[in-house]
């Protein structure tokens, strides 16, 4: 990768998302098309199924396929960056469209702060309803779209590629430990077509793909790299569970020899913690939801914590090309530290 030729490169990563993919590829190319007619869009494609990768090839952007043991969000934006040679790199997700006039915002913003590693922008999450999509405001964190300078991308490692969530909050963390500045605008940014976290397909997908362990690897890749209290501070309502659920192991432990108050006690603690919640949102289900992701974390987090985590210059995955006519392999098996100068095109 060689950062400054251009001012912005797009990477679009993406599976399974043939239904949504032409609107975020329409909604990228919509935003590049006056301002910045030399910016290289490129779609990371995880082995889709759906044909995804082909749907993407139609349109005027570099299609690239990419398989490995373990695909993640991080893989495809870290296989994509280096597919890339401008300043400024938008990494946008295939479930999501961009708003228009949000991209020259964002990069006017960024030059006027020479320091600035990451820009985002204020979000809407869409939920497909029965009468159309229902709409939520997602706040302005960062979450499937966000603009980096590609100098604090490189600087600081980039995307950790075995990190299954959590992944940007996990590398904004290392850029603002290296000095540079995370600029947030409440303009609209994007907009994110997906479940409702809280409700059975949410947590479910969640779960099935491994998910909610994220905060759990985070934590420990933190711990390595100094940074463990900023992100248990992040994560304080899953380390609290996990911690509660330890006291709970313990009650029950003591309550199998005999000793049941202990474990009564907990169990009423939890019975009250839940009515106060849902109190405050005016719904059993609701909370019961918010509770069940908690308790879903707080296990898988604690099971991802105690593995050790896998240097990111090890992970492998083979790469291909994909065009109008047919794919072209990339020669074998590469690891994402490999080939810094770009991959061939």
């Amino acid at each position: 990768m060689t950062a400054g030729t251009r001012t912005l490169d797009v990477v679009v990563i993406a599976r399974n998302e043939a239904a949504r993919i032409e609107a975020c590829i329409a909604s990228v190319l919509a935003a590049t098309r006056e301002r910045f007619t030399d910016a290289q869009v490129v779609i990371v494609d995880s082995d889709s199924t759906d044909g995804t990768a082909a749907i993407a090839a139609k349109h005027p952007v570099h299609v690239y396929r990419y398989r490995a043991r373990r695909m993640t969000a991080a893989a495809g934006r870290a296989i994509g960056f280096k597919q890339t040679a401008a300043r400024y790199v938008l990494f946008v997700d295939g479930d999501c469209q961009l708003v228009p006039g949000w991209l020259e915002l964002a990069i006017a913003t960024m030059d006027d702060a020479p320091n600035a590693g990451v820009i985002c922008g204020s979000r809407r999450n869409a939920y497909a309803g029965a009468d159309g999509n229902e709409f939520e405001d997602a706040g302005d964190s960062l979450g499937g779209t966000a603009l980096y300078r590609a100098a604090a991308f490189v600087g600081t490692g980039g995307f950790n590629p075995f990190i299954i969530a959590g992944e940007e909050q996990e590398l904004a963390a290392r850029i603002a430990a290296a000095g540079f500045q995370l600029l947030r605008t409440r303009a609209p940014m994007s907009v994110h077509n997906t479940d409702r976290k809280e409700s059975p397909s949410g947590i479910w997908r969640r779960c099935r793909s491994g998910m909610q362990g994220g905060p759990g690897q985070v934590l420990r890749a933190a711990w390595r790299d100094g940074l463990f209290w900023h992100h248990a501070r992040r994560y304080n309502r899953y380390v609290l569970t996990a911690l509660d659920l330890g006291v709970g192991l313990a009650c029950l432990a003591l309550a199998l020899t005999g000793r049941p108050a202990a474990l009564a006690a907990w169990a009423a603690i939890w019975i009250l913690l839940f009515l106060v919640l849902a109190a405050r949102r005016r719904s059993l289900r609701e909370a019961a939801f918010i509770v069940a992701d908690w308790i879903s974390v707080a296990a898988a987090g604690s099971l991802a914590f105690l593995r050790a985590p896998a240097r990111p210059e090890t992970f492998e995955y083979e790469l291909e090309r994909i065009d109008r006519a047919r794919p072209v392999s990339l020669a074998g098996v590469r690891r994402a530290a490999d080939a810094s100068g770009g991959m061939p095109r």
